[in-house]
């Protein structure tokens, strides 16, 4: 298992010196038993991507994920 959400912050604050990340959560949808989560990751205020998990981290995780797969890094 990788920590994107390292990887990311990492990336960005090296190509950013000054930058602000942050997670929001979404939505939350779906039984007690069966939660869906979706959280979205923003830089200075600009959403890079977002991500879906069966709970906040994880999909805090798949949004990292997302967005370094997209390469969309130029905020």
């Amino acid at each position: 298992n990788q920590d994107y959400k390292s990887m990311l912050q990492e990336i960005l604050q090296e190509k950013f010196k000054s930058i602000k990340i942050e997670y929001r959560e979404v939505s939350e949808t779906g039984p007690d038993h069966a939660k869906k989560f979706v959280s979205a990751v923003y830089a200075n205020g600009k959403k890079l991507g977002s991500g879906t998990g069966k709970n906040k981290k994880e999909a805090e995780q798949n949004a990292a994920e997302n967005v370094l797969k997209s390469k969309n890094l130029d905020s």
